[in-house]
C-alpha cells in the first residue's frame, strides 16, 4: 500500500478479509490510519457475523458481510469510491435514500428521444430512478409527432439522429408552439460532442438545457430540478418510489482494478446503481458493438468517410458507459479524424487504427463476458 500510494496510479479502495494469520483486518485498518499517506484510503472489511466497529467508525470504514453478494459489494464499493462517510454495516436503505434525495417532488411525463437502443435503455432507467414516466422516440420526426399528439412535462432530445436530427425537431416544435399558442415544453439536449460554444449554440436554437453524454443520475436529477423550478412544472400525481423493483438487488460488482477493461466508477455513475440495468446494458452492448465494429472496418476498406465517422461516433457513445480509455479513446479519435481523412495519404494509418480498435473492443467484450459468467455462477462463500 505504501509503495502504491506514491505511484502514478495509487489504490482507491482496500477490500480486506478480516481473518489473517497472526493479525487481522482491523490491525491493518489501524496501521493505515497511522500512515499519513494511507489515512484517507477507504477500507471495505469482509467478515462473518455482526458488522465490525472500529474505534473511529465514521472514518470511511465499510462492512460487507459474508457470504458476499454481488449487489452488496457493488453498493458498498460505490459508497466508498464516492467518498461517503463510512458506516458500521451495509444497508440497502442508504442507496435508496440517495435516489430518494434526487427524486423530484412530482412524477413527470417525459419524452425521451434517442436513436441508440442502449442509450435509450440507460436514460430510461435513470429517469425511472427519479420517478418519471417515460415515452420513447427513436428520431426527431417521431418526437415532433408525439409532441403534437400528446402533452409532456419535459423532453430529453438527442442531437445527432438519423431521419431527423434533434435541433431540426426542436425548431419544428418551437414553431408550432408559437403558431398555435401551445405551452412551451422544456427541452433538454443530449450530445456526446462537447465542443466550445456548443452549449450557447444549442440554447440559442431552442433548447432550455443541455447534457453531455454519457449522462448520469446526478446530472439528470440536477437538470430536472432546474426545469421544474424555472418553468413551474406541476405533474398530476406524486412520484413513485424510484427503483423499488431493483432496490433490494442492486448491481453486481465490476472489477475496480487498474488493469480492468471496465471502469467501475463510470459504470456506477452512468447506470445509477441498478442491477437490471447493468445486465441489460451489457447484453445490448455485446450484441450491437461487434456490428458497429464490422461497419467501421468496411468503411475503411471502402474509403467511406461518412460511414466511418457515423460508426465510430456510435461506438464511442455506447462505450462511454463503461470506460474512457482503450476502445473509447480510439473510437473517439476515429470519429474526429473521419471528416478530414485523406484516403490517399491516410489509408494505412486509418486501417491500423481500426485494427487497434477491434483488439481493444475484443478486450472489453471479454471482460463483459467474464463479468456476466461470474455473476450468473456466483455461489455462497464459506466463512472461515
Amino acid at each position: 500500500l505504501q509503495a502504491e500510494a506514491a505511484s502514478e496510479h495509487p489504490f482507491e479502495v482496500v477490500l480486506s478479509d478480516y481473518h489473517f494469520p497472526g493479525k487481522n483486518g482491523l490491525d491493518l485498518w489501524r496501521a493505515m490510519r497511522q500512515d499519513p499517506g494511507l489515512a484517507a484510503l477507504p477500507m471495505i472489511m469482509m467478515a462473518c457475523g455482526d458488522p465490525l466497529r472500529p474505534t473511529d467508525p465514521g472514518d470511511r470504514f465499510f462492512n460487507c458481510l459474508k457470504p458476499i453478494r454481488g449487489a452488496d459489494l457493488m453498493r458498498t464499493m460505490t459508497a466508498a469510491l464516492k467518498g461517503d462517510a463510512g458506516s458500521p454495516g451495509f444497508s440497502g436503505a442508504a442507496q435508496r435514500g440517495e435516489a430518494e434525495k434526487n427524486r423530484p417532488a412530482a412524477s413527470l411525463s417525459v419524452l425521451l428521444v434517442e436513436d441508440m437502443e442502449m442509450n435509450r435503455m440507460v436514460a430510461k432507467g435513470l429517469l425511472s430512478e427519479l420517478g418519471c414516466r417515460t415515452t420513447m422516440a427513436v428520431n426527431g420526426a417521431q418526437a415532433v409527432e408525439l409532441a403534437r399528439r400528446r402533452s409532456f412535462d419535459l423532453i430529453f432530445m438527442d442531437i445527432q439522429m438519423p431521419v431527423m436530427d434533434g435541433m431540426t425537431a426542436v425548431e419544428l416544435i418551437r414553431t408550432r408552439e408559437r403558431e398555435s399558442g401551445q405551452t412551451h415544453i422544456p427541452i433538454v439536449g443530449m450530445t456526446a460532442h462537447a465542443l466550445k460554444g456548443d452549449r450557447e449554440k444549442y440554447l440559442a436554437g431552442g433548447l432550455d438545457g443541455y447534457l453531455t453524454k454519457p449522462i448520469t443520475l446526478t446530472a439528470v436529477s440536477r437538470v430536472i430540478r432546474e426545469m421544474v423550478d424555472r418553468f413551474q412544472i406541476k405533474a398530476d400525481r406524486p412520484a413513485a418510489v424510484p427503483g423499488s423493483e431493483n432496490a433490494a438487488a442492486g448491481p453486481a460488482p465490476m472489477s475496480a482494478g487498474r488493469d480492468s477493461a471496465i471502469d467501475f466508477k463510470i459504470v456506477s455513475s452512468a447506470l445509477g446503481g441498478n442491477l437490471g440495468l447493468v445486465r441489460q446494458s451489457l447484453e445490448i452492448y455485446r450484441r450491437d458493438a461487434p456490428n458497429l465494429m464490422a461497419g467501421i472496418i468496411a468503411a475503411v476498406e471502402n474509403q467511406d468517410a461518412a460511414a466511418l465517422g457515423a460508426g465510430a461516433h456510435a461506438l464511442k457513445g455506447i462505450t462511454s458507459h463503461y470506460t474512457r480509455t482503450g476502445a473509447f479513446e480510439t473510437a473517439a479519435f476515429l470519429a474526429r479524424k473521419a471528416p478530414t481523412v485523406d484516403w490517399g495519404r491516410d489509408q494505412n494509418e486509418t486501417a491500423e487504427l481500426a485494427r487497434r480498435l477491434e483488439v481493444e473492443l475484443d478486450l472489453l467484450l471479454a471482460a463483459m463476458a467474464e463479468y456476466l459468467a461470474a455473476e450468473n455462477g456466483t455461489g455462497p462463500e464459506v466463512c472461515p
